[in-house]
């Protein structure tokens, strides 16, 4: 992953501002007074390192010319300064007072200097809790932030940029802008709308971003956009619209949190059928199919009392679909019996394994967390009910696309077996969601059909996105409720709860056999005696 830092997007800000400043066009973009004070036309450069220190004769300084207080831009003094841009363990993190400020003095709009404040926390986040950083000593600020850019650590970014944005706090973050002018309120946001725009940016990704990027641009248009929709409603409509906005957010966040307890029971419910079948696979594949063959006979037998003409060959094709459903279930029975005896690894792995440390596992949660949402609106009829493409297919191939997609949902034998001191012991694998994601994409490919992960609310007025965001959040209840009927349904599923509690009680296990056994003994007196029944029928 490709991410740029608060220094290299501070340099650049810098660097565009003294660029500018020498351009007729684009140093109207500052004030006037502004320039002839810190932008003369004999000076190489407008801003430097040291003038934004407070003590510096030349400081940058926001003029009550300009509406503002006069005072320095900056709190701290140039040799301070200077250690926000270096790169070693002797970096210093700008106050957030500063910060903002700064970006006024470099006139980014309201947007884009919530991003560069954001982004300028996060890393003092990432790096003040980095195990290997202490100031003046240890890792320096580019080599911790240099490993999070690795392709390898790309899930580690996006973990602590999901817990960041999980620790942050609204209140103080509102009222740090508040206390510059107003410049929240100023904007249109209330301190509950204004958590709202916050939730806004995380959702769309954009911590990783250049803080001057065509992504934060157009970011920041459509919120102006939003904003001066606003203005055409009353205030009730516009109360209501943003009201809508946090209920929508805070409902898809409440679906994750459902889906991804979902899939972790589908994997313990795997483990409780994988255990199972290493203790008892021998007599549960003895059993089944002598089950599958009494159905099989009992079916036979109807048929031919039915219409006692039929021949053989007639009753064989009126049962085929049924026989080799029974047959192929009975193979993947097998199959999982197999697997489950040669993934019993967990005492190895407890031996040679590392555990995943809390950090790493909140990290881990987190993109797992991601990964399902995904995979949760490529397969939710809500989600395919509104795609043209989708809606022409027959409704026979909706089914086949349905059970394809389904089967792709299930547990893979390499997600099974992990001890209990490991993170995937409980929960679903990273890995093992992309390749669910991957494969259900190229279901959804190979029928032409494209679901659009990431939408925005839609609606030309204001009236029309509370009507979008009113029936969007109808259908979030309704997949809410049905996510937890599911999830229940999981949890309380007789089955596996009952092989759960003989797996839990070591002393019943002999016992269990021995009922097996015996039930196994009844099974093959029933078939013995419908296939003699069936003959005698046959001969008749």
């Amino acid at each position: 992953m490709d991410y740029t830092t608060f220094t290299d997007d501070l340099i650049y800000r810098i660097g565009e501002y003294n660029q500018n400043c020498k351009d007729d066009k684009e140093q109207r973009r500052y004030p006037k007074i502004q320039r002839e004070t810190w932008a003369p036309t004999n000076r190489y450069k407008a801003i430097t390192h040291k003038i934004i220190g407070c003590d510096d004769p030349q400081c940058l300084r926001l003029l009550q010319e300009c509406g503002y207080d006069g005072q320095p831009v900056s709190s701290q003094t140039s040799s301070t300064i200077r250690k926000w841009f270096e790169l070693t363990n002797g970096h210093k993190f700008p106050p957030q007072r500063d910060i903002i400020r700064l970006a006024i003095f470099l006139c980014l709009d309201f947007f884009e200097t919530i991003h560069f404040v954001l982004k300028a926390a996060f890393e003092e986040y990432l790096v003040t809790n980095d195990p290997q950083w202490t100031y003046l000593s240890g890792d320096s600020y580019i080599e911790i932030l240099s490993g999070y850019n690795e392709d390898s650590n790309e899930k580690s970014l996006k973990g602590v940029i999901e817990e960041f944005h999980k620790n942050l706090d609204y209140r103080s973050l509102y009222w740090a802008f508040e206390e510059q002018w107003h410049m929240a309120s100023s904007a249109g946001f209330t301190r509950e709308h204004f958590k709202t725009l916050i939730d806004d940016i995380f959702k769309e990704r954009l911590m990783t971003y250049e803080n001057a990027s065509e992504k934060i641009k157009n970011f920041s248009e459509y919120q102006q956009g939003l904003i001066e929709q606003l203005k055409f409603g009353t205030p009730e409509e516009q109360d209501v619209l943003w009201r809508c906005r946090g209920r929508w957010q805070t409902l898809q966040d409440d679906l994750n949190e459902i889906y991804i307890e979902i899939e972790n029971t589908r994997l313990l419910n795997a483990e409780i059928e994988q255990e199972y079948l290493q203790l008892f696979g021998d007599l549960k594949i003895q059993y089944e199919e002598l089950k599958a063959e009494i159905k099989i006979f009992e079916r036979k037998k109807s048929w031919f009392q039915k219409d006692p003409n039929l021949t053989e060959e007639q009753v064989e094709e009126k049962i085929r679909e049924m026989q080799e459903k029974l047959e192929q279930e009975i193979v993947d029975l097998r199959v999982k019996s197999a697997l489950s005896e040669r993934d019993a690894r967990a005492t190895a792995w407890t031996k040679i394994g590392v555990p995943m440390d809390a950090e790493a596992l909140n990290n881990e949660k987190a993109l797992c967390k991601k990964e399902i949402s995904a995979i949760r609106k490529l397969v939710h009829p809500d989600m395919l009910m509104h795609n043209k493409v989708y809606q022409s297919l027959s409704e026979e191939k909706k089914k086949q696309i349905e059970k394809i997609m389904l089967e792709a949902m299930k547990i893979q034998p390499s997600e099974l077996g992990y001890p209990p001191n490991f993170a995937y012991h409980d929960m679903r694998s990273l890995d093992g969601l992309k390749q669910v994601r991957r494969r259900i994409e190229e279901i959804l490919k190979e029928n032409n059909v494209r679901v659009e992960l990431e939408y925005q609310i839609e609606g030309e007025t204001i009236l029309e996105q509370i009507k979008w965001l009113k029936r969007e959040i109808t259908l979030l209840e309704n997949q809410i409720s049905a996510a937890k009927g599911q999830w229940i349904a999981m949890l309380k599923d007789a089955e596996v709860c009952s092989k759960r509690d003989l797996l839990g009680n070591s002393d019943k296990h002999d016992e269990y056999r021995e009922e097996m056994e015996k039930e196994i003994k009844l099974k093959e007196a029933k078939r013995d005696q419908l296939k003699k029944e069936l003959d005698e029928i046959k001969k008749g």
